[in-house]
């Protein structure tokens, strides 16, 4: 039905996008690692855009669910803004984190995207 009504482009962004997949339900680290390995940067950038207005909504999740967010957030997707060159998204992510939650910053492991283009 999307590729019927959108096209079949943007049907495969939509299934690229969609985390249940036939085999059971993937992280979104995994599936920015799919994303990375087949250079879909424009799906990437979509689940980017995606991620910030979760952040915007995070007030609507648990403290344990919205901490989880900020965690996988920093670790993850502000790393795949450095690699795309987008300071502006890097910056408004970073400030949503931590404009939303009282956390104390902690240590976290860099996710490397970068290694993860064309496997």
């Amino acid at each position: 039905m999307i590729a019927r009504i959108f096209g079949s482009q943007v049907a495969s962004q939509v299934e690229a996008l969609t985390r249940n997949k036939s085999y059971g339900k993937i992280s979104s680290k995994d599936t920015l690692d799919l994303l990375s390995q087949q250079k879909r940067f424009d799906v990437a950038l979509i689940k980017l855009f995606d991620r910030i207005h979760n952040l915007q909504t995070i007030r609507a999740k648990s403290p344990e669910k919205a901490l989880k967010i900020v965690k996988e957030t920093i670790r993850y997707f502000v790393t795949i803004c450095a690699y795309l060159e987008l300071p502006i998204a890097e910056q408004q992510l970073i400030n949503l984190c931590y404009q939303n939650l009282s956390i104390d910053p902690e240590p976290i492991v860099p996710y490397n995207f970068c290694n993860n283009v064309g496997k």
